[in-house]
Formats: C-alpha cells, sequence, structure tokens
C-alpha cells in the first residue's frame, strides 16, 4: 500500500500523529519522563523530589453529553487530571483552569462547572491557582472546552509507568491503577480517584 505523502490526522491516526508531533518537542535536560505516559516528571529542586505535570481537556459533544448538568461537567474535567497524577504516584498541587465557553452560555451554568471544579480539587487537596477564558463565538454550533493543566509533587518514591501495567490499553490502564494504588498507599488518593475520576457522574455519550 502507497503511503500518504500527505495524511489527515485521522488516516494517520493517533499514535503515529502523537509521535509525529512530540518529536518536534526540546525536552530539556530535567525530563525524566516524556511523551507516552500519564504524566511528565521533571526532576525537582531537592533530592528525592520530583515534578508532575498533566494537561487534560474535555470538549462537549464528544467526551460528555451537552445536557449533562455543568457541575457534573466540571467534576469530571478536574477527576480526570487528578486520576492522571494518582496513576503516576503523585500527589496534587495546584492546577490552572482554561475554558473556552459561547457567549451565549449563561453566567450560572459557568458557574457551576467551576463549583464542580472546585469541589473535585478540594477533595482531594488540590488547589487551583488561575487560568484562562475565551469566547468561541456564539453562532450556535460552537462547543464548550475545558483544559485543566495540573502540577504535582512527589518525594520519596518513583513514578509508576504505564510499563507495569498489562493487556489491552484500557485493560491494563484500569488494572495498573488499581494495583498502583494498592502499592502506592499516598493517603488512599489513588484508591479514590479510581473510583472518582472518568464518569462517576456524568452521562455517557451514546456509543
Amino acid at each position: 500500500m502507497t503511503k500518504r505523502r500527505n495524511p489527515t490526522l485521522a488516516q494517520a491516526g493517533e499514535d503515529a500523529a502523537v509521535e509525529a508531533l512530540t518529536a518536534l518537542l526540546p525536552a530539556g535536560a530535567d525530563l525524566l519522563v516524556g511523551p507516552g505516559d500519564d504524566c511528565a516528571v521533571l526532576a525537582g529542586s531537592k533530592r528525592g523530589e520530583a515534578l508532575v505535570f498533566k494537561t487534560d481537556c474535555l470538549i462537549e459533544g464528544v467526551h460528555y453529553a451537552p445536557d449533562t448538568p455543568p457541575r457534573q461537567v466540571g467534576w469530571k474535567a478536574m477527576a480526570r487530571t487528578l486520576s492522571d497524577l494518582a496513576a503516576m504516584a503523585a500527589e496534587p498541587w495546584q492546577a490552572l483552569v482554561t475554558l473556552a465557553i459561547p457567549g451565549d452560555r449563561s453566567l450560572r451554568d459557568a458557574k457551576a462547572l467551576y463549583r464542580g471544579m472546585a469541589k473535585a480539587a478540594a477533595e482531594f487537596g488540590c488547589g487551583i491557582c488561575g487560568g484562562e477564558t475565551a469566547n468561541p463565538g456564539s453562532g450556535g454550533g460552537e462547543r464548550t472546552v475545558i483544559s485543566v493543566a495540573m502540577l504535582g509533587r512527589m518525594r520519596g518514591v518513583k513514578p509508576v509507568l504505564r510499563s507495569g501495567g498489562i493487556g489491552r490499553p484500557l485493560v491494563r490502564h484500569r488494572a495498573a491503577r488499581q494495583a498502583r494504588s494498592r502499592a502506592v498507599g499516598i493517603s488512599g488518593f489513588a484508591r479514590a480517584l479510581t473510583a472518582a475520576a472518568g464518569w462517576r457522574k456524568t452521562r455517557r455519550l451514546p456509543r
């Protein structure tokens, strides 16, 4: 089969596209774990300490149904990122939230979304120190997009990598998180996130 010289992202496939894009990025001298795992890990300023970085996003109509209550969407947005820190055996520290929301949405709904994020962050000891808001328009077809970037810390433990899991990606990811939570034991944080993240209260989209 002849390879396309300039394939679309869909034709290239997610894995190949991510590999091609991340190959263009400078890693930096302090990088311990780079693209391909749950989070990026950087060497900390103190001996035995590391900093863990993660970003994740939710897109309306892709990751949640448009009629899902905004507070539940906010919870999910924060819990997804918290969950990936837990999978690496890291403790959450601070988060930044970027919200792109159409201008015709109500302030009440926007506040409910932020309350959901604040509740999830507070439950797992993470602060939210700022972020960015943007208006993608209000013509009727625009979607809300929420991006959460999070900084975590590790002290005296090594990052738990995806390579510790087995089986197919989804099965491996769930099994690895459960195994990690039992092994790490950081105040029940990982165990709690295994249950709380993802679809705990958020309606699934039809398949």
